[in-house]
């Protein structure tokens, strides 16, 4: 160690030039700096910084191996598992380890073994479960317990199946794998409405969905379950019984565009005999026509003007043809029954494309005459291409192998009204289908896997969804930038103000995307996340 008093003492009675003796004093001084600066460098043990030479806010953190028995650490002496390893004591009570850390080293007897009392302001982190622990004098206070106990309290309500070995990604009943753990579920009438169905298909990735709710009926010893999911934004049925499930109806919503590859997978959301859609088209809303026809999907719905369109999608080509527009401002006058010129009837037959050889009458006015159709007008609504029922304008939208006719009315609300006409019997029969499933896809400028909530939960989008109102039928359908979709499941909203606060009410919603638990808090329309997790799956086979 170098003494620089003693030397710039030493030098004064040296005689030197000054400025010689000014360098000397310099260098002496410089000497010193090094030296002090080499006394307080970190000696390096085994190619590390020893512990007791590390500032505090480094040393505060502590990694253990686990929680383990005084037993546990004897029985394992010797063992690869349990050498150089941090444990911390937590049975027996009675014991002088007892809440001590032991560090067993080279653990080939207790001798080894280093034993180190809890510090205050240390945080220790349980490697087996990341769970992080402080000291708090007299016990070790996990800092983790709320986080986990309100997701275990989640996971502990939900039941995660998978189902895999899919030959139709919108039909799950032609699932291979998981069936009979999701019938054995169902039919032991366990709360089918907190399952969460984990679907691997065809292109072997993964998504989910929820069952939303359950009707079980039982037929002396034969239980029925008929169940409703939401599966890549198709509202499904399915019916489960000892021997099967079957897909019974699939409300699905189509979402067409200029890209006919979309278009062509869009349409294997179309299950025969089973499916009713809307079809998003050009950012309006449209209700399927026909879905029979093995090589269009037709649909008809309200442009921005007015005017309504008829439209066909070619299932393998993904391309859209205009079949039809009808100018309802036009037909309206015969509605409310004014007075029409035989050139404007003339021009509303040339505008829905009816000539006048074919039908003298533009509309059939059937009201009252549905119990009692005459050969006359049995021939009138055959040819006829539109027809007026309780003064509400029905228009031919297609012939069914020549047994039945469909006239539909389409309100601008979304709603549609059929009546079918059957040829043979010269009778008429009615549907309906109402547009309640709320789809609101959003599209962001990144890959699926780098999306999280905060890019979802907007306050643009908070402030025009009613998440608290319509959860239950609310599709929240997100589209990356390789236009790929996937949709979010809200598996629960808990609201804590007035039953009228709705779009500015705090609540909490929990919900699952990218395989991710997310419990979440929205006051004022501003998303705040509070926790989350990753879930593990497993499949069980039969």
């Amino acid at each position: 160690m170098i003494n620089e008093d003693r030397m710039l003492k030493t030098l004064t009675f040296v005689n030197i030039h000054k400025h010689i003796k000014a360098l000397f004093i310099m260098i002496i001084k410089w000497l010193g700096i090094i030296d002090d600066t080499l006394e307080k460098k970190a000696d390096l043990i085994g190619g590390k910084v020893p512990a007791e030479q590390l500032p505090s806010y480094v040393d505060d953190v502590i990694d253990i191996a686990s929680f383990v028995t005084k037993t546990e650490l004897v029985n394992n002496i010797g063992k690869a598992n349990y050498i150089n390893k941090s444990f911390i004591v937590n049975s027996p009570t009675s014991d002088p380890l007892y809440n001590k850390i032991v560090i067993t080293n080279a653990n080939t007897s207790q001798n080894d073994w280093e034993i180190i009392d809890p510090e205050d302001g240390k945080i220790y982190i349980n490697e087996s479960n990341n769970h992080s622990y402080r000291w708090s004098g007299n016990s070790f206070v996990d800092l983790d317990k709320n986080f986990n106990d309100r997701l275990n309290a989640i996971e502990n309500k939900l039941s995660i199946i998978t189902l895999s070995g899919l030959t139709n990604n919108y039909d799950l009943s032609t699932a291979t794998n998981g069936i009979s753990t999701l019938k054995a579920k169902l039919l032991n009438n366990d709360n089918s409405a907190n399952i969460l169905l984990k679907i691997v298909d065809t292109n072997n990735k993964s998504y989910y969905c929820k069952i939303l709710t359950r009707d079980i009926t039982t037929v002396s010893t034969n239980i029925s379950v008929n169940i409703d999911i939401e599966n890549k934004g198709c509202i499904q049925t399915y019916n489960i019984t000892d021997d099967n499930i079957t897909l019974i109806n699939n409300n699905a919503t189509l979402f067409i565009t200029s890209n006919t590859n979309n278009n062509k997978l869009e349409c294997n959301k179309i299950i025969s005999n089973v499916t009713t859609a809307h079809i998003s088209y050009n950012n309006i809303i449209y209700t399927q026509v026909d879905l029979s026809d093995t090589n269009s999907v037709r649909f008809i719905g309200y442009n921005s003007n007015g005017i309504l369109n008829y439209y066909a999608l070619t299932k393998y080509t993904g391309v859209v043809q205009t079949m039809n527009t009808y100018n309802i401002g036009k037909t309206c006058l015969y509605k409310a029954n004014l007075s029409l010129t035989d050139t404007e009837k003339q021009n509303i037959k040339n505008n829905i494309g009816i000539s006048s050889e074919i039908q003298n009458n533009l509309f059939i006015d059937i009201t009252g005459k549905v119990g009692n159709i005459t050969n006359e007008l049995h021939n009138q609504i055959i040819n006829t291409p539109a027809i007026i029922f309780n003064n509400v304008i029905y228009f031919k939208t297609s012939t069914v192998d020549g047994i039945k006719i469909h006239f539909i009315n389409y309100e601008e609300n979304g709603d549609l009204s059929e009546l079918i006409y059957t040829i043979a019997s010269k009778s008429f029969t009615t549907n309906s289908v109402s547009n309640t499933i709320i789809n609101k896809e959003i599209s962001i400028d990144k890959t699926m896997n780098n999306i999280t909530p905060i890019d979802i939960f907007t306050t643009n989008l908070l402030q025009t969804i009613n998440i608290i109102e319509n959860a239950n039928r609310l599709n929240i359908i997100v589209k990356d930038s390789s236009s790929i979709k996937q949709t979010l499941t809200i598996l629960n909203v808990s609201k804590t103000l007035q039953s009228g606060d709705y779009k500015d009410s705090n609540y909490s919603i929990t919900f699952t995307f990218n395989g991710i638990i997310y419990y979440a808090n929205v006051k004022n329309n501003i998303y705040n996340e509070i926790s989350n997790k990753t879930l593990l799956f497993f499949t069980i086979f039969k």
